[in-house]
């Protein structure tokens, strides 16, 4: 019978879970700056982005923006962009969350809200 490496437990495995998930804090001052692209098309979209993706971190994409876009938004801005924070405000029972953040998770966003009061 072989032998199973050591599997870490209680704080060790949760710390290195943690770290495995959490991206690094900001390295570069510009990376501690996200731009709201509370706009209605994706043309006022791309002259923010193009204007300003050198000297910010990211960019935020809304309601607004997300409604009007959609998916598609969000994969239009990361083609030029880099991170995203989605701030759509999922606050439900938590396995629709769960699976919004998957979704979200899919599309390559960085980063959201949720409302910890859901459910």
């Amino acid at each position: 019978m072989k032998k199973k490496p050591h599997q870490p437990t209680g704080p060790d495995r949760a710390e290195k879970e943690r770290a495995r998930t959490v991206p690094p804090p900001p390295r570069r001052p510009r990376d501690r700056i996200l731009v709201a692209l509370d706009v209605q098309t994706l043309k006022e979209a791309d002259d923010l982005v193009d204007r300003l993706h050198d000297v910010v971190g990211g960019f935020k994409v809304g309601h607004q923006l997300f409604t009007a876009h959609g998916p598609k938004a969000i994969h239009h801005i990361r083609g030029k962009a880099g991170r995203i924070f989605l701030d759509l405000k999922y606050h439900d029972i938590p396995a629709t969350v769960a699976k919004s953040a998957c979704e979200a998770a899919r599309l390559g966003v960085w980063m959201m809200t949720v409302h910890a009061a859901g459910g």
